[in-house]
């Protein structure tokens, strides 16, 4: 039972920081497009 329980918490905790990547992706994708050129100049 505590194998499961603890297969579980893993697979919980993966699907978080994978939520969490792509909502930090679209965020910075989002300002990218809000701040024009000179925000996409600065990440090169």
């Amino acid at each position: 039972m505590d194998i499961i329980l603890s297969n579980f918490r893993w697979i919980y905790g993966v699907r978080r920081s994978i939520i969490n990547r792509v909502v930090t992706l679209e965020f910075s994708y989002k300002g990218a497009l809000s701040m024009g050129p000179n925000f996409a100049v600065g990440w090169l």
